[in-house]
This record gives structure tokens, C-alpha cells and sequence, in this order.
């Protein structure tokens, strides 16, 4: 996590409900309270020009005073005179202006608590704090379960003699949104309950997993890889609760599968890579051709074919899986699912530590053999499972079979690419609250959310109450802040910003998976331009050679980077670049893909414009979605400033709709 220097400033709230304005300036709808006419009367006038926080303040106090000494149908039509102010105004540009300025509109529950009126009957200076209240202070008591009911029905409790023993149940203290604090009193109450926590970015969910993990009870902590692994132990503690990496977790379920059944094999599949050349592959799986496709051709189709079966509930790969060719007869397609199968059976045949790896094993293949095979998760008291929507299917399918208790938290607006399996296996539960970005940001990020094809969560973002995040939109990239994070959608225009900030002196550094695709996917440039065909970088492997990857460059605007190959920009160029980068911990920008901003937060963060216009009508329906999504997960890493281009909505909403337009 990062952040800048920025200071933080707080929203400002004027004491009337969005509903109400929204009301008044649709329809000129007046409301009766005088407090309400007021703050209405203070919208109206910060729309022509900005007001400062005690402006404010004295204008709403004095407008309610005169509202109130005077009749409610003088007040109603002196209010409607004002309104011609707002000429053609909707109700979005009204509320944009506001932003701009850090104003908002009070929530429901503060306005129907009168939280505005002080003790003295006046405009009061603590309505701002019962706005901004975002967190509540709660102690959490631990319900664990007593035990099985006995014939009659009633719990067992511990005895000793014929006392019944006191059972001193463990509290913790959370400090926490109220999403947060329903969410953990609802855990709490029982230690074998499923809960599927669904919840935005910026919400909080690692806060509450963290709140958790520490509360006494027995967790275990499913993490996708060893960087998030990591992450969480540097937090909670390795002593706190254990970590395991689905790596591990599927060796070692597999192992102990084969050595406590009768299983034919005496050494356990494992996850690994393949080290066998692709001849090689071809001729130890017996691969031949198939409906005129080559013996590769045949491979590549196989392996789709396989994953589409791991991801789904069959337990035995079939022709239903066999979905990249409709022309295909019922032979050949019989033949391909007689390949697929025979390739799975050697994918998990156990091999020495000496012997050439045939094939690729991930841990999701592990995980369905497990499934098929009928195995159980071991116990691991209640398990936490981070980054929900990204987890693959088959291991879905052994969770919802766990005895004990389990937590899983996602973000379905967060899964970037492929298809989602449902996570959601028990009790749902959502995080709806943001404790990163303002309302004025929230605003934007809705509208993003709103072009994804389909509603993935019912429920709305809501801004964080405490602080605003301010919009800017640019019109040049000159203008933009060299601090923060600068997210692009393409490696070409990091590597053409990226030499940018070097010749001007300008301190930068790369996420780390962003500095690894840049790396590969100049080496296929440098590599392409000596006549070597093979490609490291996978926005790369549809192009063979230099011709083809330098026309698809110029096709997509970038012909100064096909003149900058041309100009013999080798490996040494590429190293100086890498090189240049600052230390992590200094001043200065930080460069990422969209796809690799996930858990990161900064205090200023700048959308490139090719975010928002590379979308091309050629592609397929769901790489738009997929694009909406990444959108969102990088315009949700920012606190106190976001920047987009001038037009960026705009764009990106032509863009979406016209490649939809190809399959309505």
C-alpha cells in the first residue's frame, strides 16, 4: 500500500437528503423543513461559484432562520425563483459541481436523527462529524458451538459433577463500517456457518479479514499465492493463525488422498511444470490429427478442452465439452474427447524426480481430481479465503463439502478475465461502504460499473463519508501530477512514458509484474527484428515475426515505437531503462498495467487514455466487460485525487457499445 503527501480534506455535507434535492431539481418539489429549504437555497448558489466551508455554514444558518420567519408558501415560491439558476441542470451535473468543491448530500439516517439541530435550537458545527462517521467501536463475542444436541433436543452443556460449567467465551474489539460490524457479529455467532461476503473495492475486506484471523478462534487462511501468503503473515502474524498456499494445499490433499486409499499409484500427482518439447509432447500422448487440424492444433484444443471440464460439475470429460467447433461430426468429436481424456490420465501419472515432464499440472487439475475422487479438505477450523472471485471452481466444489466454518470474500467486478465460478456457497453478506475513495469519485466509478453487460451486485458503492476524492480531467498528459500511480492498458505506452520520464530526469518505478511483461514483450521486439520467431510476452503470440508485430503497432497508434525498434533499440537500451527506476520507497511516480493494480492504494492516481480507447470493434463481447472491470479496479485504488482523460467516459462508453453492437 502507498500514499502520498496530499492533505486530506474532509467532505463538507449540506443537511438535505439527495432524494430531496434530486426532487427539487427534477421538479421543483419544495420540501417543508426550513433547514432542508436552506441547504437547497446554499446548493443552488454553490453551483455558480465555489464557497468556502464557512460560507457554508453561515449561509445554511441564516437561509433556516429566514425560512423559519416566514410563511412556508412565501419561502416555497422565494426558493422557486432561485431555481432559474439551474436552468437545464440535471440532477448528476448539479451533484458534479458539488463534487468538484467536496459538497455532498447528508444521508437519510443522519437527516431523520435531526442530527443538525444543536442543543441551543441553531445550524450545528457536530452535524459535519455525524455525517463523516464512517467507523463504530464494537466488542464481538465469540459463539462457539457446544456440542451435539442429546435425544431430547437440548444442547450438552460442560459439566463438572452435577454443576454446569460457565463458559467463558472469547471477545474481541473491532473498529469497523457497519457492513464491517454485521459481518463479524454474524461470523461470530457460529463456528461451522458458510458466509459469502461479497464486497466492492475499497470496502474493507482485508481489514475485516485481518479483524478476524486475530479474534482467538481457530482460522486458517487459504492464499492464492506465496506474495499474498506473505502479505497476510506480515500483518497478522504467522503465530496468529496459519497461511497455506493452494499450491500446497493440493500436494498435500493429493498425497495423503493416495497414500490413505487403495490407489494404484505409490507416489502422489503433483502440481509442476512441463519440460518436454513440444515434439516430444506430442508423441508421448499419442497425439495425431484430427478433422485436418495439425497434431499442435490438436494439443492446443485438447487442453481447452480439459479446463473447460475442470470448470465445470461433470465428472467425466465429454463431448458437451467440446465447444471450439461447431462443424465438427460426432467421430471427431468423439475423438477429440477420447484425446482429452487420455492426456488427463497422463497429465497425473506420477513421475520420478529425473523424468521429463509431459505436460503442465496447475493446481486447479489437482483440485478436480480430488473432487472426482471424492476427497474432503482437511480440518483446518474455519477457513478465510481472500480474492474469492479468482479461485478456481473445482476448489469451490470442495469448500461447499467443508464441515466447518468458512469465510470467502470477493469482488465479482474484480475477476479480469475468464468466467467466474459462484463463490457465493452460504450466508450472503455485503460491503457495500467505501473507506478509500469519496463520494465525489464514487460517482464516476458507478457510471464505469454501469456499462458492464450484466449487474454483478445488486447493491450500489457508496463513497467513504470522511474525505473527498477530487476528479480532475486532463486534456493534455503534460499536465499530469509526477507523483502517485499512472495505470496504461498497454506495455507500448509504459515503454513510450517510461523513456519519457528517464530523459526528464523524472523519478519512476514499475509494479513488478508490469516490469516483467514490459521486459518480455520488448525482448519479442528485439528478438523479431534479428529474425527469432519465438514470443515470451502473451499480447504478443499472435505475431511471428517483425512485420507482423510492427504492422499491428502502426494499426493501433504506435508508430513511434515501431521507429524506435527501427532504430535498433536493443537489450542494453532496455536494461538502461530498467535500471533507471527508483527505489521503491522514494518520491515519485509508480507505472502499472490495469490488470496488476489489485490490492494497491495511492493517495493521486492518472488513468493513461489508452485505458479508455484501445477497445477495438473487432473483439470479442466479453473483452469489453472484461475492460469495465479493469477500469473500475484502477480508478478504485485512488484516496485523495483521480485523474482521467477529459472524454474518458465518454469513450469508453462508445467503445463497449459498439463492440456490443456486433452480437445484437
Amino acid at each position: 500500500m502507498e500514499s502520498g503527501t496530499l492533505r486530506r480534506i474532509d467532505t463538507w455535507y449540506l443537511p438535505v437528503t439527495e432524494s430531496v434535492a434530486s426532487a427539487f431539481i427534477s421538479h421543483g418539489a419544495v420540501p417543508e423543513a426550513s433547514i432542508e429549504r436552506a441547504a437547497l437555497l446554499a446548493m443552488m448558489l454553490a453551483t455558480q461559484r465555489p464557497l468556502g466551508r464557512g460560507d457554508l455554514y453561515r449561509l445554511v444558518d441564516e437561509a433556516r432562520q429566514l425560512f423559519d420567519g416566514q410563511p412556508l408558501a412565501d419561502g416555497e415560491r422565494d426558493l422557486l425563483a432561485q431555481r432559474v439558476v439551474l436552468a437545464d441542470m440535471g440532477f448528476g451535473e448539479v451533484a458534479g459541481l458539488l463534487g468538484d468543491q467536496g459538497v455532498a448530500f447528508a444521508d437519510v439516517e443522519v437527516m431523520a436523527a435531526e442530527a443538525w439541530l444543536g442543543e441551543d435550537g441553531e445550524f450545528s458545527h457536530g452535524f459535519q462529524a455525524a455525517c463523516r462517521e464512517t467507523f463504530m467501536e464494537v466488542s464481538v463475542r465469540l459463539e462457539e458451538d457446544l456440542g451435539a444436541d442429546d435425544e431430547d433436543g437440548d444442547v450438552e452443556r460442560p459439566m463438572a459433577g452435577d454443576q454446569v460449567v460457565e463458559v467463558v467465551r472469547p471477545t474481541f474489539h473491532l473498529r469497523g463500517t457497519t457492513d464491517q460490524v454485521r459481518a463479524v457479529r454474524a461470523i461470530a455467532a457460529s463456528s461451522s456457518e458458510h458466509y459469502a461476503i461479497t464486497a466492492f473495492a475499497g470496502t474493507g475486506k482485508t481489514h475485516l479479514m485481518f479483524a478476524l484471523a486475530t479474534s482467538g478462534r481457530r482460522f486458517t487462511h487459504l492464499a492464492p499465492t506465496h506474495a499474498h501468503q506473505h502479505a497476510f503473515n506480515e500483518r497478522v502474524g504467522t503465530r496468529a493463525v496459519s497461511s497455506v498456499v493452494l499450491r500446497t494445499l493440493a500436494n498435500d490433499m493429493a498425497t495423503a488422498h493416495v497414500q490413505g486409499n487403495s490407489i494404484r499409484w505409490v507416489r502422489a500427482p503433483t502440481v509442476r511444470e512441463a519440460s518436454m518439447p513440444l515434439e516430444a509432447r506430442l508423441q508421448a500422448a499419442g497425439i495425431v490429427s484430427i478433422a485436418g487440424d495439425s497434431p499442435a492444433r490438436v494439443l492446443a484444443a485438447v487442453d481447452r478442452i480439459i479446463n473447460r471440464w475442470c470448470y465445470s460439475d461433470a465428472p467425466q470429460i465429454g463431448p458437451e465439452h467440446v465447444r471450439f467447433n461447431d462443424g465438427l461430426s460426432v467421430d471427431e468429436r468423439a475423438a477429440y474427447v477420447a484425446m482429452a481424456r487420455r492426456v488427463w490420465e497422463l497429465m497425473l501419472q506420477p513421475l520420478g524426480s529425473k523424468t521429463e515432464r509431459p505436460f503442465t499440472v496447475r493446481a486447479y487439475h489437482l483440485f478436480k481430481w480430488l473432487d472426482v475422487e471424492g476427497a474432503s479438505l482437511p480440518p483446518m477450523g474455519t477457513l478465510l479465503i481472500d480474492e474469492a472471485h479468482d479461485l478456481p471452481a473445482p476448489l469451490l466444489a470442495l469448500i461447499r463439502r467443508y464441515p466447518d466454518g468458512c469465510v470467502t470474500m470477493g469482488d465479482p467486478y474484480q475477476k479480469l478475465s475468464g468466467v467466474m465460478a459462484n463463490y457465493g456457497s452460504g450466508k450472503a453478506l455485503t460491503l457495500t461502504r467505501s473507506v478509500r475513495a469519496g463520494g465525489q469519485a464514487v460517482g464516476l466509478i458507478r457510471s464505469v460499473l454501469g456499462m458492464h453487460s450484466t449487474e454483478l451486485v445488486v447493491e450500489s458503492l457508496e463513497g467513504s463519508r470522511e474525505h473527498y476524492t477530487r476528479r480532475y480531467f486532463y486534456q493534455s498528459t503534460d499536465t499530469l501530477p509526477l507523483a502517485g500511480l499512472r495505470v496504461y492498458e498497454s506495455v507500448w505506452s509504459i515503454l513510450e512514458d517510461a523513456l519519457r520520464l528517464k530523459s526528464q530526469g523524472v523519478p519512476f518505478r514499475l509494479l513488478p509484474a508490469t516490469e516483467s511483461d514490459l521486459a518480455r514483450a520488448t525482448e519479442d521486439a528485439i528478438g523479431m527484428r534479428r529474425g527469432d520467431h519465438v514470443t515470451r510476452y502473451y499480447g504478443n503470440r499472435e505475431y511471428t515475426s517483425w512485420s507482423a508485430l510492427a504492422g499491428h503497432l502502426e494499426r493501433i497508434g504506435y508508430s513511434r515505437v515501431v521507429r524506435l525498434f527501427e532504430r535498433d533499440f536493443g537489450s542494453t537500451d532496455m536494461q538502461s531503462l530498467l535500471g533507471a527506476q527508483k527505489d521503491a520507497e522514494a518520491e515519485g511516480l509508480t507505472l502499472g498495467l490495469l490488470e496488476h493494480c489489485k490490492s494497491l492504494e495511492f493517495s493521486q492516481v492518472t488513468l493513461w487514455p489508452c485505458c479508455f480507447d484501445t477497445l477495438s470493434g473487432a473483439l470479442e463481447r466479453r473483452r469489453a466487460d472484461e475492460r469495465v472491470r479493469a477500469v473500475y479496479l484502477a480508478m478504485s485504488r485512488a484516496t485523495d485525487e483521480l485523474w482521467l482523460p477529459g472524454d474518458a467516459i465518454d469513450i469508453l462508453a462508445d467503445r463497449v457499445s459498439r463492440v456490443r453492437g456486433q452480437f445484437t
